[in-house]
């Protein structure tokens, strides 16, 4: 595949654009590539509280 795009007569606010169209396609193709990646890094936030497991209506409402 070809690493260099000639763009010699093209002005710079294009060129640019061209760029910022590459970065896409480059985001993209990662993306694409591993979406099963992506779920594995997802973090839950922990509850501040400590509990763990099924709480009832009444054990919330207790605490308030």
């Amino acid at each position: 595949m070809p690493d260099i795009i000639d763009v010699r007569d093209l002005p710079e606010d294009q060129v640019k654009l061209l760029q910022k169209f590459v970065e896409f396609l480059r985001g993209r193709a990662k993306s694409e590539v591993g979406p099963q990646a992506e779920l594995k890094d997802v973090k839950f936030a922990s509850w501040p509280l400590g509990a763990t497991g099924a709480l009832s209506r009444r054990e919330i409402y207790d605490y308030l």
